[in-house]
This record gives C-alpha cells, sequence and structure tokens, in this order.
C-alpha cells in the first residue's frame, strides 16, 4: 500500500493563468440544468483553452491545475464552482468572456499531498487532507487545487499535486 503522506503550511504560486469557470452553482437553484452540464469534455475544454493561449501569441507551460470550491452561505445555501487553468509564457491582454487571466495567482497557507496511484484512487488523497486536517484541529475552506503533474492511459496511474486553502 502507497503512503499519502500531507504537509502542512505550503503555498501555491501560479504565474499568467488562463482561467475558465466550468460550472459554479448554488444548491438552492430551481433549475435543474445548472446543476449539471454534460456537454463538458475535458480534453475539448483543454484543447480550447491551450487554442487561446497559442491564437494570442503565448504557448501554454506547465500542466493542467483543476480548482474546485464549495462555499456555504448563511442562508443555508452552498455554492458550488469547477474552474480549468492553464499557465502561459506571457499575460494575455483582452480576453473574451468565458476567459479570464490573472498575473499572478498565489494560494498561502495549504495543507499539501503529491499523489501517485490510480486516477480512481484520488479521492484518498483529498479525504487524507480533511482527516489530518480534522486530527490536527485545522478548519479548511472547501476549496481544492490539483496540479495533473502526468498520467500513464494504459495503467490509469496519474499523478498529481494537491493544495487545499485552511481559513
Amino acid at each position: 500500500m502507497k503512503r499519502i503522506d500531507v504537509q502542512q503550511n505550503k503555498t501555491l504560486r501560479l504565474d499568467n493563468v488562463l482561467i475558465k469557470n466550468i460550472f459554479q452553482v448554488s444548491t438552492l437553484s430551481e433549475d435543474e440544468n445548472d446543476l449539471i452540464n454534460n456537454d463538458i469534455s475535458l480534453e475539448t475544454e483543454i484543447a480550447k483553452m491551450n487554442n487561446v493561449i497559442r491564437m494570442n501569441g503565448a504557448i501554454p507551460i506547465g500542466p493542467l491545475i483543476q480548482y474546485s470550491g464549495a462555499k456555504q452561505i448563511c442562508d443555508g445555501d452552498t455554492h458550488i464552482k469547477l474552474c480549468l487553468m492553464i499557465q502561459s509564457d506571457r499575460y494575455l491582454n483582452n480576453l473574451k468572456n468565458p476567459y479570464e487571466m490573472q498575473s499572478s495567482l498565489v494560494v498561502k497557507n495549504c495543507m499539501y499531498v503529491r499523489f501517485t496511484g490510480f486516477e480512481d484512487d484520488i479521492s484518498y488523497a483529498y479525504e487524507k487532507i480533511r482527516i489530518e486536517a480534522y486530527e490536527w484541529g485545522v478548519k479548511l475552506k472547501g476549496n481544492s487545487y490539483t496540479i495533473y503533474l502526468g498520467s500513464d492511459k494504459d495503467t490509469g496511474m496519474i499523478t498529481a499535486d494537491i493544495f487545499m486553502e485552511v481559513e
């Protein structure tokens, strides 16, 4: 069995980040279509993002980053958000919706784990961070950044860095 080691007080730093909001929903939404977008193809979205970067004369650098977050609102509502991010070798100006660009994204005070294993088992890494946060008396904000470093399609194995922000 592989050991998943959690580290505290890590900082995630991304530069020239192209961001595509995949979905953002409210759990109190009356519209069922707000909750699920069945037309999303991860490969297609990544290709589109890489094309946007190249069409603006830049070069995509680094791996895919996935942001997911859930925020509880005082009225019992929960807002859920999922974004894809890709870094570029330079800042891109005048982007049109649905894309946005951040010159620098710094997330301090995170719990961190490097996961290497079957893609279907990545949820254990998230749970390990949550369990250790509970054991250490640390409160998490409810968001995560997953950086997909590599994969082997033949074996289904992936390597990913996971950052979860601490309150």
